[in-house]
């Protein structure tokens, strides 16, 4: 029943996400109280993930090889593993059906449930599911949770400098929360946000107007005040 794929349409679905960082599961889904429906969020908060994830993610069947190359390219860059190259729907499978194992079988096991997910799901299904079920920091799942912890706002109040910020989390969501945490806009930061920036002007998901509201430094306008201690100390 684990890899039932029918269930990621099912209303009232609970998938539970096994975080190694975590003495306990993770819930997530339609039928928890975090969930919130896609339609109920602004365009630069889904194209903000797509601007950092996946730029053809409602053109392609689940893999890009693009995205896999550009993650050989970096990794080698850099010399460490820093980069995953997988699509929205690739991350969506690995965070509520698998482990977070390296395995050659769980990477095929991967590779059939994206080909299941991409034939029996709708591509707006799949971007609903990804947005809730994402860890965006220690212990944070979810977009809405997410925009809670971080801003004190729902989902559907963030304004683009904030929904830039949370998507940009990734692929390192625990080091994102740190920068969060001692209110440090990094150079990386800066690259990040205008790219972003500029993906959703070119795909429409923002008017000009916001555009030009996207300060870097304006992400912490409005940030919740950060835990007196880091997370890590706390565990």
């Amino acid at each position: 029943g684990r890899f039932r794929v029918e269930r990621l349409l099912h209303p009232n679905a609970v998938f539970k996400v096994e975080d190694p960082k975590l003495d306990t599961v993770v819930r997530v889904g339609p039928g928890t109280e975090n969930w919130i429906p896609l339609d109920y969020l602004p365009a630069h908060v889904w194209g903000s993930a797509i601007a950092t994830e996946d730029m053809g993610f409602f053109d392609h069947k689940g893999f890009a090889p693009g995205l896999i190359r550009r993650a050989l390219v970096l990794n080698l860059e850099r010399s460490r593993y820093a980069y995953g190259g997988s699509t929205i729907t690739q991350q969506l499978v690995k965070n509520i059906f698998l482990s977070r194992q390296k395995t050659l079988s769980r990477k095929l096991q991967e590779a059939v449930l994206v080909w299941a997910v991409e034939r029996e799901v709708p591509k707006r299904r799949i971007l609903e599911l990804y947005l809730n079920c994402i860890e965006f920091g220690p212990e944070i799942y979810g977009v809405d949770r997410a925009a809670r912890y971080y801003f004190g706002l729902e989902a559907s109040e963030l304004l683009p400098v904030e929904s830039a910020f949370l998507m940009a989390l990734k692929p390192d969501p625990v080091g994102g929360y740190e920068n969060w945490r001692r209110r440090r806009v990094t150079k990386w930061w800066r690259k990040r946000m205008a790219t972003i920036r500029r993906r959703l002007l070119d795909r429409s998901w923002l008017v000009e107007r916001l555009a030009e509201e996207m300060d870097p430094e304006a992400v912490f306008d409005r940030a919740a005040p950060p835990p007196e201690r880091a997370w890590s100390q706390r565990r």
